[in-house]
C-alpha cells in the first residue's frame, strides 16, 4: 500500500494482530487510482461463493462419463466391462465374445463386493456373445464393479474389473 491509501499498514497489521480482521465499510486505494470497497468485496464473494455451489453439483448432473474395460478370457474369448452415469446411477454391461453359438456361460456380477446378477446366458448371434446390461445405485466414492462367467461346455473362465 502507498502512502495515498486511505488505509495504513500499521492498521492492517494491528487488525491481523488481533486475529479478528474484519471488512470494514473502507476504501482501498491503491497507487493506480483503482478502488476496492466493501460493496465490490462482497460482489467478488458472492461470485466465489456461486461458483464453489456449482463445482459442488453432483457429478450426475449432465455427466457423461463411461469406463471400460477389456480383456481375455482363459481360452479364447474375449470379455468387456463397461460403467457410464444414468440419471444418478450406474448403467454396467458385460459382454462375452466367444466367436461361438450355442454355447451356455453361468454369470455372477458384483457391485462393491455385493452380488447384483447370478443367472446363465447363452452366446447368439453372428459375433457368438451375449452381453448383460444392468442399472445399479451410485454409491459414495469409487464404485467398484467384479464378474465371474464360466462356459458350461468347456470350463473356460473370464472375469472383469471396473471401477467408476
Amino acid at each position: 500500500m502507498g502512502a495515498g491509501d486511505s488505509l495504513s499498514m500499521q492498521t492492517l497489521k494491528a487488525r491481523n494482530a488481533s486475529g479478528t480482521f474484519l471488512v470494514e465499510p473502507w476504501t482501498i486505494q491503491h497507487g493506480k487510482g483503482v478502488n476496492v470497497s466493501k460493496r465490490m468485496f462482497a460482489l467478488l464473494l458472492t461470485g466465489l461463493m456461486a461458483v464453489g455451489i456449482l463445482a459442488a453439483v453432483p457429478a450426475s448432473a449432465g455427466d457423461d462419463r463411461e469406463v471400460i474395460r477389456r480383456g481375455s478370457c482363459t481360452g479364447g474369448t474375449d470379455w468387456k466391462y463397461k460403467a457410464k452415469a444414468d440419471d444418478g446411477r450406474i448403467e454396467v454391461e458385460y459382454e462375452v465374445d466367444q466367436n461361438r453359438n450355442g454355447d451356455r456361460w453361468r454369470v455372477k456380477l458384483f457391485h462393491d463386493g455385493n452380488r447384483f446378477f447370478k443367472g446363465t446366458r447363452v452366446t447368439r448371434g453372428a459375433s457368438g456373445s451375449f452381453d448383460i446390461e444392468r442399472k445399479v445405485s451410485n454409491h459414495q466414492g469409487v464404485d467398484r464393479f467384479r464378474a465371474r462367467a464360466r462356459n458350461l461346455r468347456t470350463d473356460e473362465v473370464c472375469g472383469g474389473n471396473v471401477s467408476f
